[in-house]
């Protein structure tokens, strides 16, 4: 399936801000001259026995990986780090301690009948939400024939999609979730580990209860990057025996695989000037990474610094040289999401401007023959044909494979692993964190259709609606009308009433923003979305605010929550732009619903048959 994302990338494949032919020092070059003055500069760095680094996004392509080792066999002293905007370091990271096995895991939605979620917006952005909005929703289909449904807990501060659509929608504080996971431990498994009495651990104790009716049919999923608040959530699953039914750590999800630590210690050294040369490729650090880390700095410190973005975006506009990449409906390429699954990408079009694969970038410097296509055929044949065994030939698999846009294998057989985590440091960890809330707290967030940012020129994406706020084009604070009203802000939201603009602090770092009164977000916190305030996107992606800035750093990972935001007086008016206005009804009902239980006795309930009165003779 796809999203609004993938949909609208087709736009971006037209977008004229792409760059038009390679630069230097933002002059256009020639590829050839580009490859020259790049090569003698690695091989002089490598000769010295000086740091190469690759930085990219997580890489799910078998033969771009071999291409890496090609390189860095070549240059020796390579360094690769995978770097993620929105980052699940968090949940490998908890992985490892507790399992020793450094992987996102898939998970199966489908599989549960009871989900508890704490601040997880997995139908719209969390790991895999296509995959999981189809899984979910097998559950919560009721018919005649089908009368039974997954039960759905959302443990939540920001109103989100997910949280919208659960049974039982519970609003906590960021500062909260740690507790209430540790409460929820308890409860399940019998411990008694150090945490506090929450407002609403009744609702924790009715979970707990129903998790423990469905031991190994149950799934408990958490959208922080907190390692010690994952490790808990580990502890929770593992207790409950969903290991091997509703969670496979054994066939990995590997489209998430950056490392934070990693990110941070290469711009630690960048900044001491022990890189001699930076190659990245579907990254933007310097627009997504909070600038406390100075990977801006580090890039001047660093004699060599490629990029293969497609526009001289705020990172590329930065590097020695900008080598554009071809948009993906314009290339060849492979993908392995998870163990087991091999797909093709055949380009649709002709690439429209003078651009090259990053691959074949780091082919030519390798020293390697021929053009990625070729690459990636015989990549395939040496690597991926041995594991089949149904065709002889290969020209045969291969020219098969690209009719059905792949191959599948057999998985390795999901088991339960035995669970080697410390829930009793973790939770150590998590209490003394959460004891420095503030009078605010803020928790960052992907909006539906710009997520994190990467395709904030299009203005199919910023013209779609926030499925929650129906609010296009921008960013904004989400608070509580009630304290809205309470700190003089204006509430009533129409095209032609301008919402109040506020100074936020968070970290140090202050950002203005209009104030947008959200039913459902909790008191005493706001939401912020990433993925906007660009300043090099293009006309139109430079708008809204970097909420990027405000990310910090919790237990070695990146953080997307604080609990110690500062709210100013109102500095200004703005106007937003929303497809609904108007939320008044009329007296009718907002919702027609009915309970599980009422609708397994009537399948009318809820929807009863309306009679309308009408005059004699009509």
């Amino acid at each position: 399936g796809t999203n609004s994302r993938v949909q609208a990338s087709v736009l971006s494949l037209y977008d004229n801000e792409r760059a038009n032919g390679p630069k230097e020092k933002g002059a256009p070059t020639t590829w050839e001259e580009a490859d020259k003055k790049i090569m003698a500069q690695l091989d002089s760095i490598a000769a010295a026995g000086g740091t190469i680094a690759l930085l990219s996004s997580s890489i799910i392509s078998p033969s771009t990986q071999q291409i890496i080792t090609d390189f860095s066999a070549k240059y020796k002293n390579v360094k690769h780090v995978t770097y993620d905007a929105v980052s699940y370091s968090g949940i490998i990271e908890a992985n490892k301690q507790s399992f020793a096995k450094a992987v996102v895991p898939v998970y199966k939605f489908e599989n549960a009948k009871v989900i508890v979620s704490f601040a997880c917006d997995f139908l719209t952005n969390w790991v895999s939400p296509i995959e999981t909005a189809r899984q979910y929703t097998k559950n919560r289909k009721v018919s005649d024939e089908n009368k039974t449904m997954s039960k759905h807990y959302q443990f939540e501060s920001n109103l989100s999609l997910t949280g919208s659509n659960a049974d039982e929608r519970i609003g906590i504080k960021p500062s909260q979730m740690g507790a209430a996971l540790i409460s929820l431990y308890n409860k399940v498994s019998g411990s008694s580990l150090s945490t506090k009495q929450l407002e609403f651990d009744a609702h924790i104790t009715a979970a707990a209860k129903e998790l423990v009716a469905a031991k190994g049919k149950s799934l408990v999923v958490c959208g922080s990057n907190d390692p010690a608040i994952q490790v808990i959530v580990n502890a929770i699953n593992h207790s409950l025996g969903n290991y091997g039914a509703t969670i496979d750590i054994d066939n990995a999800n590997r489209t998430h695989q950056g490392n934070d630590a990693d990110v941070m210690s290469l711009a630690a050294d960048m900044k001491a000037g022990k890189i001699g040369a930076l190659l990245m490729y579907n990254v933007n650090p310097v627009y997504s990474l909070p600038a406390s880390l100075g990977f801006e700095e580090g890039m001047k410190k660093t004699a060599l610094t490629v990029s293969f973005n497609d526009r001289e975006d705020e990172t590329g506009s930065l590097a020695t040289f900008l080598l554009p990449d071809h948009h993906y409906l314009e290339s060849w390429g492979d993908a392995m999401p998870r163990n087991g699954v091999y797909s093709l990408i055949q380009p649709t079009i002709f690439p429209i401007f003078n651009t090259r694969s990053a691959q074949e970038s780091l082919m030519k410097w390798t020293g390697i023959a021929g053009d990625y296509q070729a690459y990636v055929k015989t990549n395939w044949e040496k690597n991926i044909f041995p594991m089949q065994t149904s065709e002889v030939l290969f020209e045969n698999n291969w020219m098969k494979s690209l009719h059905d846009g792949g191959i599948e294998f057999s998985l390795t057989p999901a088991v339960a692993p035995t669970f080697a985590g410390d829930a009793a440091a973790a939770a150590a960890l998590i209490m003394q964190s959460a004891s420095k809330a503030g009078s605010f707290e803020i928790t960052l967030y992907e909006k539906t259709p710009i997520g994190n940012g990467n395709q904030a020129n299009n203005p199919w994406l910023q013209e779609v609606p926030d499925p929650v706020s129906k609010v296009v084009w921008d960013n904004y604070i989400t608070m509580s009308p009630k304290q809205m009203k309470e700190l003089g802000f204006e509430t009533f939201q129409e095209q032609r009433a301008m919402a109040d603009v506020v100074e936020v602090t968070v970290n140090g770092v202050t950002l203005k923003a209009p104030v947008f009164p959200q039913p459902g977000q909790v008191y005493g916190t706001i939401g912020l979305a990433l993925g906007y305030g660009r300043t090099k996107a293009g006309k139109c992606g430079n708008i809204g605010s970097n909420a990027y800035s405000f990310v910090g750093n919790t237990n070695g990972t990146l953080s997307y929550t604080s609990f110690d935001a500062k709210i100013g007086a109102s500095v200004d008016k703005y106007s937003l732009a929303s497809t609904q206005t108007h939320h008044t009804l009329m007296g009718r009902n907002m919702v027609k619903e009915a309970s599980l239980s009422e609708y397994i006795k009537d399948s009318k309930a809820g929807n009863e048959r309306e009679m309308f009165k009408v005059k004699e003779g009509h």
